[in-house]
């Protein structure tokens, strides 16, 4: 397969590696976050971040954005995509990212993620009413399905992004 798809937390590191990784293997790289932002715009005519499209549109709608657009990567090819946290949460997301190629997990801690994240807006998906609680069980979950869907893990607490892109190329395509 040509693709390598990142998908992990928000925060884990799936942007800054896929573009250092996708230079590393003189590939193309693609976020799908981003794509879901253009889509937005292009139906809208509204420039929207993907959280503030999330707060404003809801789950639902952002969801089948999102959903849209990785459709769309079966017909991308030689690339490194990096993914939205939650793509995996509909499974047919699973279907089409396992067909355009092999998933790594990039796997952060709890602890790190929310240390990466402390300077940041709570994030659209969590309820601010009760944030740690929304994060705990979210964390949980998601844990769960990345490792399901994973065809490699990398640990990434504590390392720097060219030791993550290395162990990645270890691995191969």
């Amino acid at each position: 397969m040509s693709n390598i798809i990142l998908i992990g937390f928000k925060n884990s590191g799936k942007t800054s590696v896929g573009k250092a990784l996708s230079h590393a293997l003189k590939k193309s790289f693609l976020d799908t976050d981003h794509v879901v932002e253009q889509d937005y715009f292009n139906l809208t005519q509204t420039k929207k971040r993907t959280d503030e499209i999330y707060r404003s549109e809801g789950e639902a709608y952002f969801r089948a954005l999102e959903a849209l657009v990785i459709q769309r990567l079966v017909w991308v090819e030689d690339s490194v995509i990096s993914t939205g946290g939650g793509c995996l949460l509909l499974e047919k997301n699973v279907v089409y990212l396992k067909q355009c190629g092999k998933l790594v997990y990039l796997s952060t801690s709890m602890d790190e993620l929310k240390k990466r994240g402390q300077h940041k807006d709570t994030p659209a998906f969590l309820d601010s009413d009760n944030a740690e609680k929304s994060w705990m069980e979210m964390y949980c979950d998601r844990k769960s399905i990345y490792e399901q869907w994973a065809d490699l893990l990398i640990e990434t607490d504590g390392k720097i992004i060219d030791e993550i892109v290395e162990e990645i190329l270890k691995y191969g395509e």
